[in-house]
């Protein structure tokens, strides 16, 4: 799935006919690949790229399931097709946790800094999203409102990283 021209991971599925399909469409999947610890120092360049590029993952509140250049791009969870542009909770904690996981790994300071403050700073906009919105299925990137189920409980992963970042403290 791992395509070294552009250092991006692509989609792969077969077909009912048994062919490989390739999905190009730039899915919250595809940053999925952080969670490896032999992830190539290029993939992880361009990961980072695509999260702090506004007009990709980089969103006012992060992370996005579909890039805001795809066409399929959908903040506002108004269809029945999910996975089209609101941020999820537990999509984040895969990313973050994979950010996390390369700032222990990479021997490089500056991709070190960079996986973990960039960590800190998705985690502050989610933060931010939870205070203005409460606890939502789902959010609109954009805006922060939340949609789907209210008090949803995979959204509470919020305070995994509370905890994880001495936001917050488990009581004793």
């Amino acid at each position: 799935m791992y395509d070294g021209e552009t250092h991006q991971f692509k989609h792969l599925w077969q077909a009912k006919d048994g062919t490989l399909q390739s999905y190009s469409v730039r899915t919250i999947q595809m940053l999925f690949p952080l969670l490896l610890s032999n992830l190539p120092p290029e993939a992880l360049s361009e990961i980072l790229r695509l999260l702090h590029d506004p007009n990709e993952f980089g969103t006012q509140y992060m992370i996005p399931t579909v890039s805001k250049a795809e066409k399929e791009y959908n903040p506002i969870a108004n269809t029945l097709l999910l996975w089209r542009g609101p941020v999820w909770g537990f999509t984040n904690w895969f990313v973050l946790r994979g950010l996390e996981k390369h700032g222990q790994l990479y021997f490089s300071l500056l991709a070190r800094l960079m996986s973990r403050d960039f960590a800190k700073e998705i985690v502050g906009k989610w933060i931010e999203m939870v205070e203005k919105s409460g606890i939502w299925e789902h959010y609109n990137p954009d805006t922060g409102v939340g949609y789907g189920a209210e008090g949803l409980g995979m959204s509470c992963l919020i305070v995994d990283f509370l905890v994880r970042y001495g936001i917050a403290q488990v009581p004793k």
